[in-house]
């Protein structure tokens, strides 16, 4: 039975690196602008799609009433003390649209991506709004991508077609200033590793690198960018077909 690496370590230490991990705390960063973007109504109904340990749950809910929904029994009870959240999938929250439904880091992980966007656009209204993260660069897929149990890295083309019945309101690509050295460490970097390991590094480079993430934020307000490790997208229901 394959492990997530959150699930095997304690309730202590995984909201310590939650609140520690340099890009959990930038892409926290950068979720808040699309947030913002969203332009969710008061009191707005938020549902997290394999919202793990629930780190993300504090941020949503300052946009709107969330409910978090996780396969991962372990993570569920751990999300559970923070916020509503139900153990299982899609399938067990009840039928009810939501006015925004994310998704991050989950799309990879699915053998069929677009099975749960047609689930999420059958119960969505009309300008109800999906808000996801991906791996990018599908060249890149290697060991890394198999440790981590995924299915495939991402194109924005190939992201635009798993999100059938969306229209794309913001795209962009992040990390794209570590972009270099990424790549070189993916390329050439060990192959050997068994497994994922959850590790802090040293505080001043944590900084750097969180910084540089909200800097991307910041940037990509204005002008996507080009490419990077990450796609994030925005995207709103479409009216259905009569």
């Amino acid at each position: 039975m394959q492990h997530h690496a959150w699930e095997l370590i304690d309730d202590a230490a995984a909201a310590e690196l939650e609140s520690d991990l340099w890009w959990l705390s930038g892409r926290r960063a950068i979720l808040s602008r699309f947030l913002r973007l969203a332009a969710l109504p008061p009191g707005a109904s938020i549902l997290e799609i394999g919202c793990g340990s629930g780190g993300d749950l504090d941020l949503l809910a300052r946009f709107g009433d969330v409910t978090g929904v996780e396969p991962s029994p372990i993570l569920a009870n751990r999300a559970r003390r923070r916020h509503d959240v139900l153990q299982g999938t899609l399938a067990d929250v009840p039928a009810r649209p939501f006015d925004l439904v994310c998704a991050f880091d989950v799309l990879e992980h699915l053998e069929d991506d677009r099975a749960l966007v047609r689930e999420v656009a059958s119960r969505a209204r009309p300008g109800d709004q999906l808000l996801v993260t991906v791996p990018a660069c599908p060249w890149l897929f290697g060991h890394h991508d198999r440790m981590l149990h995924h299915y495939r890295r991402y194109s924005r083309a190939r992201l635009r077609s798993a999100l059938e019945g969306f229209e794309i309101r913001r795209i962009s690509s992040f990390l794209f200033f570590l972009f270099p050295a990424a790549v070189v460490q993916r390329v050439f970097g060990s192959s050997k590793k068994e497994g994922v390991t959850l590790a802090r590094t040293p505080r001043p480079i944590s900084e750097i690198l969180e910084a540089t993430l909200r800097l991307e934020g910041a940037l990509s307000e204005h002008v996507p960018l080009p490419i990077g490790l990450w796609l994030f997208a925005l995207a709103r229901r479409l009216p259905r077909l009569e």
